[in-house]
């Protein structure tokens, strides 16, 4: 197209330019997203290797994640976690200030307005459905409740967003020079 001749030739440009711009920004901001879902899983795999929690259910539960774009003028991406559990564990963890306890049967103390006699009858409980666990590298099993020292965060997330971030802005910077480039270029 070139260098424009005349103001109504620049007039026509910029019109058609700014005719094209909602379908760019949807289309660009979900190549955008998609840079920052494959940086996400990224890094979800290299905390998990397989983007599969193994000790979670009876075949592991897979990771995922996944954007929804909304909007044409001011196009907005919403990347989310798929499940949403896992990744919570895996960017918080689930360390506490003394572990969590591990086969205590029922777990809380609920208080009524009966007060004592309500908390005893559930330790009581407790105490009678004990379980004893097993697992590798136990020569026998224990007597349960054992306390657990949870999981580390490993803030898998806010890595691969901190690592996504710089492709996302060069996504946008290329689609929207070469949109510039088609309409005013030589």
């Amino acid at each position: 197209m070139g260098t424009s001749t005349s103001s109504a030739q620049l007039a026509r440009k910029l019109a058609k330019f700014a005719g094209d711009m909602p379908n760019l920004n949807k289309q660009t901001t979900g190549f955008a997203a998609l840079k920052m879902k494959e940086a996400v899983l990224k890094e979800g795999r290299r905390d998990t290797g397989d983007l599969r929690l193994s000790k979670w259910g009876k075949r592991g539960l897979r990771i995922n994640a996944g954007y929804d774009v909304q909007g044409t003028t001011n196009a907005t991406a919403l990347l989310r976690a798929r499940p949403q559990g896992p990744w919570k564990v895996l960017e918080y963890g689930t360390q506490t200030a003394g572990g969590y306890l591990i086969g205590l049967g029922r777990t809380g103390l609920s208080r009524s307005d009966s007060g004592r006699a309500r908390v005893n009858r559930n330790r009581a409980y407790r105490r009678a459905n004990q379980k004893y666990l097993k697992g590798q590298g136990y020569a026998h099993p224990v007597r349960a409740p054992i306390v657990h020292p949870g999981v580390k965060p490993r803030n898998t997330w806010s890595r691969g967003v901190r690592r996504g971030q710089p492709e996302a802005v060069k996504v946008f910077r290329t689609s929207y020079v070469r949109a510039l480039g088609s309409q005013f270029g030589p």
